[in-house]
């Protein structure tokens, strides 16, 4: 891509709301990231809520760590 190319495109970018630059922000970031990396993104929110701890997860941390010598 040429440079010209790019500073349009931030320029097109700067007359968007600000609601639509995060969003073509978030496309763009994502899509590195699976080009990148291979990572998808995955809704995990359906699965909020569902396990039940008995413990904090930091306590629990800081407790088993306790025990390293």
């Amino acid at each position: 891509m040429a440079l010209r190319d790019l500073e349009s495109l931030q320029k097109a970018a700067e007359k968007l709301p600000p609601d639509e630059q995060l969003q073509l922000a978030q496309f763009l970031i994502a899509k590195v990231r699976r080009e990148k990396y291979g990572v998808k993104n995955v809704d995990l929110s359906p699965f909020y809520g569902k396990v039940k701890l008995k413990e904090d997860p930091m306590e629990y941390q800081k407790r088993v760590r306790a025990e390293w010598p």
